[in-house]
């Protein structure tokens, strides 16, 4: 179950159940929801006599729904207060992986407004602060945990396409199906059968008298709608303006782009490990000159970034993926069924222009136009061991991925990482003695992680994660467990005593916090 690192990961399952849709911080605790002044919108919203509720809604808060756009992705926000200033609030996917967003609020657009952190558990983004005599006023986040089922909900927000001619929000009723809790995070969501369609995504949650109750940000199946409630929306916000978001790994925005020639060097872990560098957009069409050293065979692809179109291809690859398939059916007798993820890489050399837009080995001329970013990814599937790769650019190029890291962990103690959009994985190392048995749980509020596992005598190598089933390691992912299913769990017998490493990935192409924990069956029952 190996995935090609053509989007910036290797690893992972290929299926999902859910459909995520794509949708200078002060000290002390922000006081959030509590707007002050007189202007400060109200709670809630009487309606007027004859006035259905879903209007009085609309009328009280429409001005405080913003529409937030990247050039990857629009979704959804709402003018929100916290420590005594003006922010956007709204999901953590929607921005990802940029550093600002263009915000379209009370019929002004802001460009470029800046990304002031996430937290990844609960998929919130602040954006701001907000500057301006003309903004509308904030609105105040309840705490959403006492709606019961059978309550009216409204959920505002930016569905569907969304016209630069008149940017109008639009609103959907429901009720209150449950309230839903997130096993290990603490977090709790309103579900409702009020329509979510791709764009909404952090759009507000309103109750039947007008009160923000909660943040829209995922839809199962197409058939029902969950939103974070207030209360632990806002308990992310306080987090993020209190300077303890989580680390997020962002690239310029087209309208932040800096300017100039660019060189670094790529920290490659391992064969299964793609790196990648962001190009951000520009207004005119450009002529990139781009070289990467391929002295130690890494490859090196090049493809627009919301497109995922092939610009370049190092000619090294099909060398590269002949080999590993080659070796990969002697090590089988012949009868394995080779690297059949790293074929595309071949097909891509066969794309018009692309082959020959690598001059010579490791220098490349590649056209870029205008409004269009692009992604350099380099990977070395032949590797055994950790390569540094240096390269060279004369446009701006930022650093998007980091390499595989490492953590020890403890038997029954638990740790939280967060795997980025293009991060490949993070791995997790227990010692374990001969005959002791563990129970790992992996699991995310709000995303699709699995685990690999690499017992004692299994080797990490480049033929191992290449086709690491075939290999003989254990590969887990969707336990039927938590609101989605999606975590992974595995009950792991040490046969051996030694380092027993397992590899933590993510199937979501946004930052998503992953938590890591372990019992010891021997002290606590492990089911399975």
């Amino acid at each position: 179950m190996v995935r090609s690192w053509r989007g910036g990961r290797m690893l992972g399952a290929t299926s999902c159940a859910v459909a995520v849709l794509l949708v200078g911080c002060g000290g002390g605790a922000a006081d959030v929801g509590a707007p002050s002044g007189a202007g400060a919108a109200p709670s809630g919203c009487v309606a007027s006599q004859g006035e259905r509720p879903a209007k009085a809604v609309l009328r009280c808060t429409e001005g405080a729904v913003a529409f937030v756009e990247t050039e990857a992705a629009a979704g959804t926000g709402v003018v929100i207060e916290a420590g005594g200033a003006r922010y956007l609030l709204t999901n953590e996917h929607v921005i990802d992986p940029f550093d600002a967003a263009d915000v379209t609020v009370g019929g002004a657009t802001l460009e470029g407004v800046a990304v002031v952190g996430v937290d990844a558990a609960a998929d919130i983004a602040l954006l701001g602060p907000l500057t301006g005599g003309d903004l509308p006023d904030p609105l105040s986040l309840l705490d959403g945990t006492d709606v019961e089922r059978g309550d009216d909900v409204f959920l505002v927000g930016f569905p569907g396409d969304t016209g630069s001619d008149g940017i109008e929000a639009t609103i959907a009723a429901g009720i209150v199906s449950r309230v839903r809790s997130a096993e290990g995070f603490d977090q709790q969501f309103i579900q409702t059968d009020a329509a979510i369609g791709g764009g909404q995504s952090g759009g507000p949650l309103f109750d039947g008298a007008g009160g923000l109750i909660g943040i829209a940000g995922l839809s199962f199946a197409e058939e029902f709608a969950l939103a974070l409630t207030g209360r632990d929306v806002r308990a992310s916000v306080e987090r993020i303006v209190d300077g303890q978001g989580d680390d997020y790994l962002s690239v310029p925005a087209a309208t932040r782009q800096g300017e100039g020639a660019t060189s670094g060097s790529l920290r490659i872990t391992d064969a299964s490990d793609g790196q990648v560098l962001f190009l951000p957009a520009a207004d005119e069409d450009r002529s990139w000159n781009l070289a990467v050293d391929t002295t130690s065979r890494p490859v090196v692809v090049v493809e627009t970034f919301v497109e995922a179109e092939p610009l370049a291809l190092s000619a090294n690859a099909v060398e590269v993926v002949a080999d590993v398939e080659r070796q990969l059916a002697e090590a089988s007798g012949g009868a394995g069924d080779g690297a059949s993820d790293l074929s595309g890489l071949a097909e891509m050399g066969g794309e018009p222009g692309v082959a020959a837009r690598e001059t010579a080995p490791g220098t490349f001329e590649v056209p870029v136009d205008a409004g269009q970013s692009a992604i350099v990814i380099v990977a070395a599937p032949l590797t055994d061991a950790p390569l540094d790769v240096p390269w060279t650019s004369d446009l701006p190029l930022s650093p998007a991925s980091r390499p595989i890291g490492s953590d020890a962990l403890e038997v029954g103690d638990e740790l939280d990482r967060v795997v980025g959009g293009f991060d490949t994985a993070h791995d997790v190392v227990m010692d374990l003695d001969a005959g002791q048995e563990v129970r790992v749980h992996v699991h995310a509020s709000q995303g699709d992680p699995g685990v690999m596992v690499f017992r004692p005598g299994q080797a990490v190598d480049h033929l191992t994660l290449a086709d690491p089933e075939g290999a003989g390691i254990e590969v887990v992912d969707d336990n039927d467990e938590g609101l989605y299913g999606l975590g992974a769990e595995v009950t792991v017998e040490a046969e051996a005593a030694g380092e027993h490493r397992f590899r933590v990935y993510s199937n979501d192409y946004n930052a998503v916090k992953v938590r890591i924990s372990s019992v010891d069956c021997a002290t606590t029952a492990c089911s399975g």
